[in-house]
């Protein structure tokens, strides 16, 4: 009877340990709105591929006192050349040169608010229109607004925002009628264990002027709009199910019960 009751409670135990992430560790916010779980969680990010004139790199920041700072490792992925140029594009992994695929595993702190941050410097630019780089756009559309560079006097001017710079949930779209506002949150498909499509658009001169022939550099959503620019997935890596661990156990007591009763 112990041993059935044993038995049982294993059971029971290895069936909890193989609940839905969501009965685990919730997912406080993955989309727009930032980065959250409620306990330490390592998400496995993996490059898919990128579509613009720019070398970019993609980085967590973690969110302290409102505004996003680097988070220490959180460099996830650079370019060292323009995935629209010649040549074949070299894509520093993390630290290392790039496997294939590229896949970085970040641990997110638990309670702790994060977002992405997606870096892209034109090497091409020349005077008047420095810097090369772009200001960062975020996955968190509250840090997003537009900014325009006057060539003249050198300085970054804000205008109004905030935009949205990245979907969740999408890998973007270059037809007609894309509608970015649909895909702000991949809660769901990140808690089921699945892996989640994240996508930006990188924000950069849109070809417009602003006032006394200023270029406009948008974070702002002034651009094509197709959220294609640079493009990854994340999926929770679990941790190791112990299940099998469990049995093992049951097992062992099992036969020990057995021969004592023998014996």
């Amino acid at each position: 009877m112990q041993v059935r009751f044993l038995l049982a409670t294993t059971a029971a135990t290895a069936a909890v340990s193989l609940l839905p992430l969501t009965a685990q560790a919730a997912t406080i916010r993955f989309g727009t709105n930032g980065i959250q779980f409620s306990q330490d969680t390592t998400i496995q990010f993996t490059y898919v591929g990128s579509n613009h004139f720019y070398e970019s790199s993609l980085a967590v920041y973690e969110v302290t006192g409102g505004s996003p700072t680097l988070a220490s490792g959180g460099l996830l992925f650079q370019e060292n050349k323009a995935p629209n140029t010649s040549g074949t594009l070299s894509l520093i992994c993390g630290s290392p040169e790039a496997p294939s695929p590229c896949t970085v595993n970040f641990t997110f702190r638990a309670n702790t608010l994060y977002t992405l941050g997606l870096s892209n410097f034109n090497p091409n630019s020349a005077q008047p229109f420095q810097p090369g780089l772009s200001p960062i756009v975020y996955s968190t559309t509250s840090f997003n607004t537009a900014a325009y560079l006057d060539p003249n006097a050198g300085t970054l001017n804000a205008t109004p925002g905030p935009y949205q710079q990245a979907v969740f949930g999408s890998s973007g779209s270059t037809g007609p009628g894309y509608n970015p506002g649909l895909f702000t949150s991949g809660i769901a498909a990140l808690d089921a264990g699945n892996s989640v499509p994240i996508s930006f658009e990188d924000g950069g001169w849109n070809g417009s002027f602003g006032p006394g022939g200023t270029i406009i550099f948008a974070p702002g959503g002034r651009n094509d709009r197709d959220f294609n620019d640079f493009r990854i997935t994340a999926q929770v890596i679990p941790a190791p199910p112990l299940l099998m661990g469990l049995l093992a156990l049951g097992a062992r007591v099992f036969f020990r019960q057995r021969k004592s009763v023998r014996t």
